[in-house]
């Protein structure tokens, strides 16, 4: 079973990225305990509701970046793979043969690229969310839990893009490789789009997956995910179309 399979071969990275998300409340600790101490509270001393909102502010600040960054390599390391991986091992061939369409080696690769991002992500935010609580005592706001889908669509993108690159090109280290120069790219890109806008009031802002200040459920940020999540299925779904059409 193709999916036994898969899960023989990436069970160790899996393992890995539960604890680097169960790690990731550290950054965040460092930062909000810090700012506990400095108000003239002790960690676990309840602090006022307008300092808590502030602390819990903060550290889904930090939550949104480390997370961000770390999510998104993850995907690109899961999605190095699939297909393309195997017309680089020569066993492409084979696995095609089998009784099963071919779109259900692409989407099921996917799927359990997705999973191991998922796990990532909900071990980072209840790890998170624990020393978060612990250090303020007082509940986080609502808007914490829409870190999840941001944090996930995330690491969605990382793995299309990879797959389509690892697909098209039939080498893994042309989809790491690719993943990272396209990334670089769009940060470069990023960043000038970003300086004409604020400083020369020209141009517009690139937009970007990862709302990291003042998350509220709203038209704008909810029509951002489900457009960034509807770019990470397409991005799968050109490698569908890719390996639907090769003579392998």
């Amino acid at each position: 079973m193709y999916y036994w399979r898969l899960w023989r071969e990436t069970r160790v990275r899996f393992f890995v990225f539960l604890i680097l998300g169960l790690a990731i409340y550290w950054p965040v600790s460092v930062i909000v305990s810090p700012g506990v101490v400095a108000a003239g509270y002790e960690v676990g001393q309840v602090p006022p509701a307008q300092l808590a909102s502030r602390l819990w502010g903060q550290g889904m600040d930090v939550l949104g970046v480390v997370a961000g960054i770390t999510v998104y390599l993850i995907g690109l390391l899961a999605g190095c793979g699939g297909i393309g991986e195997e017309v680089e091992r020569g066993s492409a061939a084979f696995l095609l043969t089998r009784p099963r369409s071919r779109g259900y080696f692409v989407w099921s690769f996917w799927l359990t690229g997705s999973l191991e991002v998922l796990a990532f992500t909900l071990t980072a935010m209840l790890s998170s969310y624990a020393v978060l609580f612990y250090d303020i005592r007082r509940p986080g706001p609502w808007s914490f839990l829409l870190l999840a889908p941001v944090l996930t669509i995330t690491g969605l993108l990382g793995i299309g893009l990879v797959n389509l690159i690892t697909t098209a090109s039939s080498r893994t280290k042309n989809g790491v490789g690719g993943g990272l120069a396209f990334t670089v790219l769009y940060l470069i890109l990023g960043y000038a789009t970003y300086a004409l806008h604020h400083l020369r009031r020209i141009g517009f802002p690139l937009p970007t997956p990862l709302a990291l200040y003042h998350l509220n459920w709203n038209a704008a940020l909810a029509s951002t995910m489900l457009g960034w999540l509807a770019v990470s299925v397409a991005l799968v779904g050109v490698s569908h179309w890719i390996v639907a059409r090769s003579e392998v």
